[in-house]
């Protein structure tokens, strides 16, 4: 036996498996579908790129598939004619760079293929249409994307127009399709819930907005975070409303109690860390509570806002 069979004695092959993935002819195409095809080359990139030849031929099969996937994906033409295909094809091409991060076959580096990948062509291509999904006709596919392919910047833009579009009439339906489509837990709408008008002009107009904010005994975060809005509204236009007045009167009682109880909570809590802390430093302690004393029992008290405001508060709550 001689060096070099020694030596290669040491090395570890491929599997089979393997070795298949660096002798396929990647000039090939294995599907007639632009998107699948893509899919395919891009996976069995990484599949290649993350092997770990040992033997010189291995080595070089490995970077000749490499430049040759580079060099079939720099060819690829972006496919202009359909929108809907082009749509899904900018969502599939965005998120293969989500899944597999940055690398050259993104457009890093200085390689002689970086320039010319597919994703820097598609990302230059939306900049410079960068309203180009901005259709209805796309709309209604948006909500039945695979969730992998929604975080991507634009099927994240062509929602945003999808929304905007909706509730830019500021009317009462777009109001109500907006809740709908957050009920139904549709990507991103709750954000938009919170953006859209609350008509007013109207009484009647009002309350069947007002209705359709306060229809939910226990609303989530984002209504409950419009009901200021409506208070105001109701303060500025309809306060004569028998029905509005009842609710906003229960807003004001509800904001009391809340006061009350965050008054109570601080004031007895401050004591009990007071004297919690004595065994440890009896001086600190005392000092807390002669702090505590002055700030609830003097006229002190009362020159501090929050303490008078949640003092009243809470005798309100009694009576």
């Amino acid at each position: 036996m001689n060096y070099e069979e020694e030596v290669y004695e040491d090395l570890t092959p491929l599997r089979p498996e393997e070795l298949q993935l660096i002798e396929t002819d990647y000039t090939i195409p294995i599907s007639d579908d632009l998107t699948t095809e893509v899919n395919y080359l891009v996976d069995s990139y990484f599949k290649i790129k993350r092997l770990e030849p040992e033997i010189e031929y291995e080595e070089q099969m490995q970077e000749y598939a490499e430049e040759t996937i580079q060099a079939v994906l720099a060819d690829i033409e972006i496919p202009t004619d359909d929108l809907e295909y082009l749509f899904m094809f900018v969502l599939n091409i965005e998120g293969l760079k989500n899944k597999y991060g940055n690398d050259t076959i993104f457009g890093q580096g200085n390689s002689e293929y970086s320039k010319e990948s597919l994703y820097v062509r598609v990302e230059e291509y939306m900049q410079e249409y960068p309203e180009l999904f901005c259709e209805p006709e796309l709309y209604d596919m948006l909500f039945d994307i695979d969730p992998n392919l929604r975080n991507t910047p634009t099927y994240n833009r062509v929602l945003t127009y999808c929304y905007e579009d909706i509730i830019a009439s500021g009317s009462v339906e777009s109001l109500e399709t907006i809740l709908q489509l957050y009920k139904e837990g549709k990507p991103r709408a709750e954000e938009f819930v919170g953006k859209a008008e609350i008509p007013s002009e109207s009484l009647d107009e009002f309350k069947r907005a007002f209705s359709l904010l306060t229809e939910s005994q226990n609303p989530p975060k984002c209504i409950k975070k419009r009901f200021p809005e409506l208070r105001k509204i109701i303060q500025e236009k309809y306060a004569s409303d028998p029905e509005l007045q009842q609710w906003e009167a229960q807003q004001v009682m509800a904001d009391t109690k809340k006061k009350a109880q965050t008054y109570n909570i601080i004031k007895w809590a401050f004591l009990v860390f007071a004297i919690l802390l004595l065994p440890v430093s009896w001086i600190f302690g005392l000092v807390l509570i002669a702090i505590w004393g002055i700030a609830y029992f003097t006229p002190f008290h009362d020159k501090i806002s929050f303490l008078k405001e949640g003092k009243e508060a809470m005798n309100s709550t009694i009576k």
